[in-house]
């Protein structure tokens, strides 16, 4: 009725799962965890803040830029 672990397992699931055996002669098995993968070492929100902030200073200086052409007049 019940089969054993290395019976129910197949080759992919052998891959994800490191075996390790300690001095006493348990066997522990853990899966392996995958690396982060985040773009420059930054979270989420990180990237999102560093977005807004290249936004708004793209958008100063191109205001900027307006005002020292007179293509736009503050009063």
């Amino acid at each position: 009725m019940f089969d054993t672990p290395k019976e129910t397992t197949d080759d992919s699931d052998r891959e994800r799962i490191k075996i390790k055996t300690m001095k006493s002669g348990v066997i522990e098995s853990r899966p392996i965890s995958k690396p982060r993968r985040n773009f420059l070492g930054m979270t989420p929100g990180q990237r999102l803040l560093i977005a807004f902030m290249l936004f708004l200073a793209v958008a100063v200086v191109g205001f900027l830029c307006l005002l020292v052409t007179q293509k736009v007049l503050i009063f």
